[in-house]
């Protein structure tokens, strides 16, 4: 039995207070054989990613909360899969849980006819079979104030 009361970030149990983040690590089996193709383990990573995450909100470092949809899930994984990130949304929980603000970005032309008023930039510390990278996740504000997963990259650190 695990008793920290943080599993997934260390730091208070009230919502809405700054945590410590934790590096999320994986074994980078997570999927299975990474020789099939590419298009094949993307598919797997999303099925896996909707099934665990489509409908939560997680909180990140800062106490934000931040809400998964499953068209933002299918957005993310589907134009751009690549080994790392395929790996990396099979506990995206834990990536925004571990998250830390970085920074506000500005509002991509278009984006506000969407409903979107902010756009803000997070990151996570990772390991994937003992190689470390940085993951950067997108994070829109709606503008009734509700903030949305958008997107991740797996990052070089």
């Amino acid at each position: 039995m695990n008793d920290d009361p943080h599993p997934h970030g260390g730091g208070s149990d009230k919502p809405g207070q700054k945590r410590q983040p934790r590096t999320v690590r994986f074994s980078g089996n997570e999927l299975g054989s990474m020789s099939r193709p590419m298009k094949e383990i993307a598919k797997d990573a999303m099925n896996i990613a909707r099934q665990r995450f489509a409908g939560n909100t997680y909180e990140a470092t800062d106490g934000e909360k931040i809400a998964v949809t499953w068209q933002n899930l299918k957005h993310g994984l589907s134009s751009d899969a690549n080994p790392a990130k395929a790996i990396a949304a099979t506990r995206l929980d834990e990536i925004i849980q571990n998250a830390e603000f970085h920074k506000q970005e500005p509002v991509k032309e278009g984006a506000f006819g969407k409903g979107i008023a902010a756009a803000y930039v997070y990151k996570t510390s990772a390991a994937i079979g003992g190689r470390m990278l940085t993951i950067g996740m997108i994070v829109h504000e709606k503008a009734d104030g509700k903030k949305y997963y958008d997107h991740f990259e797996a990052l070089g650190k």
